[in-house]
């Protein structure tokens, strides 16, 4: 309490004033000394990153009062700009008792200018899929502007390559500008995406979409928050392609146009590896409710004009929370839920981005747009309900919980590896009537992690308790991370 309201020069000493058999008398004589107030703030050891953009994170400024809290949460923003490592950020006070004044020192390690990233992930049963990302997080548009090095204000510019199987690939070009305006943090993000895929017997699915969002931190009920709002176009074109995988091909084009609100709190200490707080997010996506204005959802019409253009509102949550046990012991305890909804109770909720659960939830592709949430121990999308009525594949609600205890075995700046534990259970249903909370396919297994210079590589060993079938150890590899 004292050192965060200036007291920097304080001291306590404990003094016994009596004693009584197997009880003791303390009395703390505190030494308040005089507030100190912050003079100057120095900055060592970026070679690339700008001075501004570290400065503007900090929530130590000169003329405030000198507050250990704040030090330690302008050490946590700087470590989350993920370009510097966050073992190495250090901070070290200059005390002044003679004029009651404090110099601050904050010392940083840059991490690799750019990254080259190539990853692959397999599950029991599945093509195995490679992704390469190039680029950095360290990217200075204005700088490339004026013919200057492209590096220095922490914008985020990556190419990324996806391959699934032989006969997909995904390509993206991402930029995102975390300060706008330069004076108030309001992220922008830019994404195109170029998408093709192969299918037997001659038939092909393209796509090009467009993303774009705005986020800007906000102050209730803290300065953790922020919020989102974001849209986004695609257009697919589809020949002689099995749409709905019930094996009939169809040629046309879909049009997607989808709108996202999301809200986060965000108070994890690091991007890296989280010993201490927690990340909470909702997300709504939603598009034009067409049903309402349009003929498309009749039975009589077509499919494929019931395909022209998609549907649906979906609305997902994720929560996760991180506890220091003790020593390097951490415990990431987290729940994902989500349901997908239409726009009026006369129509069927539509054949677009179900849920579909199992194995690490790797990257699909498709014209229906799937929700993979990764549940170990199970292969690879083997928990996919299929509706009754209609014969759409996928869940419009899920739920998922679970936990891991995690502990790490070498850190370092360029090699940094951790054990881990889980136990989670979650499952899909294709009706909003079919839902039980407690239905849910349990596993366990236990994983390690490599944070490398080529990525996050993962691997796991899951037993699956409700599988059908084989009830053999699923293997699951995969590169990256995903929120579910």
């Amino acid at each position: 309490l004292y050192m965060d309201d200036g007291y920097l020069f304080f001291h306590v000493e404990p003094v016994e004033v009596a004693i009584e058999g197997n009880k003791v008398d303390l009395e703390l004589r505190v030494h308040e000394g005089t507030q100190a107030t912050i003079n100057n703030i120095n900055i060592r050891g970026n070679i690339y990153t700008h001075e501004h953009v570290i400065r503007r994170e900090l929530k130590t400024l000169p003329g405030d009062k000198f507050s250990k809290s704040k030090i330690l949460r302008s050490q946590r923003e700087l470590a989350m700009l993920n370009v510097f490592d966050p073992n190495k950020i250090g901070i070290i006070p200059f005390p002044n008792p003679a004029n009651n004044t404090v110099d601050l020192l904050y010392s940083v390690k840059e991490a690799p200018r750019f990254d080259a990233k190539i990853g692959a992930g397999l599950s029991s049963g599945s093509d195995i899929s490679f992704n390469v990302d190039i680029g950095t997080n360290n990217f200075s548009l204005s700088n490339l502007l004026h013919g200057k090095r492209p590096l220095g204000d922490v914008q985020s510019l990556h190419i990324k390559a996806q391959f699934h199987g032989k006969k997909q690939q995904d390509f993206t070009l991402q930029f995102i500008e975390p300060w706008l305006t330069g004076q108030r943090p309001t992220a922008l993000s830019l994404a195109i995406t170029k998408s093709f895929q192969q299918q037997e017997k001659h038939g092909s699915l393209g796509s090009f979409a467009i993303r774009s969002s705005l986020g800007k931190r906000i102050a209730w009920p803290d300065d953790y928050c922020t919020v989102k709002i974001g849209a986004g176009y695609r257009y697919y074109d589809y020949n002689n392609y099995d749409v709905l995988d019930d094996k009939n091909q169809l040629t046309g084009t879909t049009q997607e146009l989808v709108g996202e609100i999301t809200l986060e709190r965000n108070s994890i200490d690091q991007p890296t590896y989280p010993t201490e707080g927690s990340s909470i997010s909702l997300q709504l996506k939603l598009t034009p409710p067409y049903s309402l204005f349009t003929q498309q959802h009749l039975n009589k019409v077509d499919i494929r004009e019931k395909l022209k253009w998609k549907e649906y509102h979906q609305t997902m949550l994720d929560i996760g929370c991180f506890y220091n046990l003790f020593g390097d012991w951490v415990l990431n305890l987290f729940a994902n839920g989500g349901v997908l909804g239409r726009y009026s109770r006369n129509i069927v909720v539509g054949p677009f981005e179900r849920f579909s659960m199992g194995g690490t939830g790797l990257a699909d592709f498709s014209l229906l747009g799937k929700e993979l949430i990764s549940l170990r121990g199970y292969p690879e999308g083997d928990i996919t309900p299929k509706d009754r009525d209609t014969s759409y594949q996928g869940g419009v609600l899920f739920n998922k919980i679970g936990m891991e205890l995690r502990h790490p075995i070498i850190k370092s700046s360029m090699c940094f590896i951790y054990a881990l534990a889980f136990a989670e259970a979650g499952n899909t249903w294709a009706r909003y009537g079919d839902w039980k909370i407690l239905d849910l396919k349990k596993s366990a297994g236990i994983g390690i992690r490599f944070y490398l210079p080529i990525g996050l590589l993962g691997l796991d060993w899951g037993y699956g308790f409700d599988k059908r079938g084989t009830q053999e150890v699923e293997f699951h590899f995969s590169m990256g991370g995903g929120i579910r």
